[in-house]
């Protein structure tokens, strides 16, 4: 009688762990910071002060990365960020989310002007530092890249400054079809 019961209970994990992985695989249905999920969706303001809704973004590809004018790393990355915004500008929308809780405007935005790089900037200064974008993206150290295709697919998580090559070639996997 035992027997029978563990040989259910077993086939009911079987089936549980089945259905589980087949959901986790479609990744277009879940949302979440990672590759193969659909990327969270978000609202901040823009230099301007206008709202940028990522979700009406969806039929181009997009590139995030989470930064801080006071990152060393960030600061290394920016010209390499900028070298691409140069090159792929025009098919890609590229979002640099200042880390505005623990910046701020000011110096993101004379950071930027300074140095003479163009990217848009988008502010998450949330006062609440557990409903920032950046926590959402679970942005926990900077800076965090993400590529996300036009489908709103995130396909490449980077956390940590890259090189122009990797810069590049994430880029192209998200505006290859």
């Amino acid at each position: 009688m035992k027997k029978g019961w563990i040989s259910i209970a077993i086939a009911v994990l079987v089936v549980g762990v089945i259905i589980f992985m087949n959901q986790s695989n479609t990744g277009n249905r879940d949302t979440r910071p990672e590759a193969g999920f659909t990327a969270p969706d978000f609202t901040l303001l823009n230099e301007e002060g206008k709202e940028v809704t990522l979700s009406q973004l969806k039929g181009k590809p997009v590139f995030i990365n989470f930064w801080a004018s006071w990152c060393p790393p960030c600061k290394e990355e920016m010209p390499l960020i900028q070298e691409a915004y140069e090159k792929y500008g025009n098919q890609v929308v590229f979002l640099g989310v200042n880390l505005t809780f623990q910046d701020s405007r000011e110096e993101a935005i004379s950071f930027m002007k300074s140095n003479g790089y163009e990217m848009p900037i988008l502010f998450d200064d949330n006062p609440d530092v557990k409903k920032t974008v950046a926590k959402l993206y679970r942005a926990e150290s900077i800076p965090t890249s993400f590529f996300i295709d036009k489908n709103g697919v995130i396909q490449v998580k980077k956390i940590g400054a890259m090189n122009y090559d990797e810069i590049e070639s994430n880029i192209n996997k998200i505006i290859g079809d």
